[in-house]
């Protein structure tokens, strides 16, 4: 089986939707150090601080984001129980993934467990879901087949519809990852 993603694509992604911030970290980096030879002595100092601040939480966040989506197996989803084509009623196994706006893991889901029923949902609304990231990425990555708009304050499925439930959130101020059984 090919791999499911490309080398370091949730570190590429994370800069390519959200570019303007590293772009604003850049320019505040280089405007201090063009300012710093013609400030006074305390300020030197303040602005030293400012930019190992700056370019320490922008390596750190890419690090861990790195670290995340790249190196481990999140996207693998070995971890999910989700191998069985049958539950214990003899039933398909469904799988309800929901996601924010930006859904990078249902086709993934769809070629792992090809003999589970996926349904896919989006909580999705722009007037409410306003970072320009979301749209940048909602641009980049169409929506999954299928794919049901949802509420946040109401899911249409009916107690025990499925086997798990996946909320894997794409936000690009939080990212976290629960899985429900």
């Amino acid at each position: 089986m090919a791999p499911i993603r490309k080398p370091l694509q949730g570190v590429r992604n994370i800069i390519r939707f959200n570019w303007h911030f590293y772009l604003y970290a850049l320019i505040a980096i280089a405007l201090l150090i063009l300012c710093i030879p013609h400030t006074m002595p305390g300020l030197k100092a303040l602005s030293y601080v400012f930019i190992i601040g700056v370019t320490g939480s922008v390596a750190v966040s890419l690090a861990v984001s790195f670290y995340v989506y790249d190196f481990t197996d999140l996207y693998s989803f070995d971890w999910l129980n989700a191998g069985e084509s049958l539950n214990k009623t003899g039933q398909r196994h469904t799988i309800i993934n929901i996601h924010a706006g930006f859904d990078e893991t249902s086709s993934i889901l769809a070629i792992k467990y090809p003999d589970a029923r996926l349904i896919v949902c989006d909580f999705y609304d722009p007037e409410i879901h306003t970072e320009i990231s979301v749209k940048r990425a909602r641009a980049a990555y169409p929506a999954f087949k299928g794919t049901i708009p949802v509420s946040t304050k109401h899911l249409p499925f009916p107690d025990n519809s499925a086997d798990s439930i996946l909320l894997i959130c794409n936000s690009p101020k939080l990212r976290m990852l629960f899985e429900f059984i």
